[in-house]
Parts: structure tokens; sequence; C-alpha cells
């Protein structure tokens, strides 16, 4: 059925009949697209000195992929951003947190 077939981000396959689909994705189209991530991450409570240093901990660690992960200064990063939101200096619960830095993040590099 497959045979020599590609599918992009987002892909949905339905097999069968009388299927239901609902798909939902807040943040779409954000891979490689710095502006919307930056967006996500306001919407969540996120200040912008913490996304700018975001942006600098990525340009420093460069490509990141399902295999390597995220690289030392990203890594960085993302405890000190559950930190905040353990000391409520995020106004966000740790786990909450986590979910929105997780979706946030793979959501960018396509992973």
């Amino acid at each position: 059925m497959f045979n020599n077939s590609k599918f992009g981000d987002g892909t949905t396959i339905s097999i069968g009949d009388n299927n239901i689909q609902n798909v939902s994705n807040s943040i779409s189209n954000i891979k490689n697209d710095f502006n919307k991530l930056t967006e996500f991450f306001k919407e969540n409570g996120l200040e912008q000195e913490d996304i700018s240093s975001l942006k600098e901990a990525i340009q420093d660690d460069g490509e990141v992929t399902s295999e390597e992960g995220y690289g030392e200064k990203v890594k960085s990063w993302i405890n000190n951003m559950i930190s905040k939101a353990a000391s409520k200096v995020w106004d966000i619960g740790v786990t909450k947190a986590g979910e929105v830095i997780e979706k946030g993040l793979k959501s960018y590099f396509g992973i």
C-alpha cells in the first residue's frame, strides 16, 4: 500500500470505512520558524528574555536531530525554565512547563 511513499509533517492516514478524524495542532507550520515559536512561548507565559536566551542556545548548539537530541546549551535552557516553573518565577506548573517546552521545541525542530 505504501510502497515508495513519502509523508510530511502532519500526515494523517485513515484505513477502513466510517472514519472520523479530529486533528488539532495549535502550533502548526512552526518548523524552523522562530517567530512562530516565540508566539507560542509568549502565549504560554515565557518572557522575551528567556526566548532570546533560547534563540542564542539554538544558534550555538546547531542542528538538532531525533537521534542526537538537543545540544548542551538548549538542555541548560530547558533546565533553567523548569527551575523557573518550580520556583514560580514562570507562573506555570512544572508538569505544564515540561509539556509546553517539549511541544514547542519538538515542533520547531520537526522531531
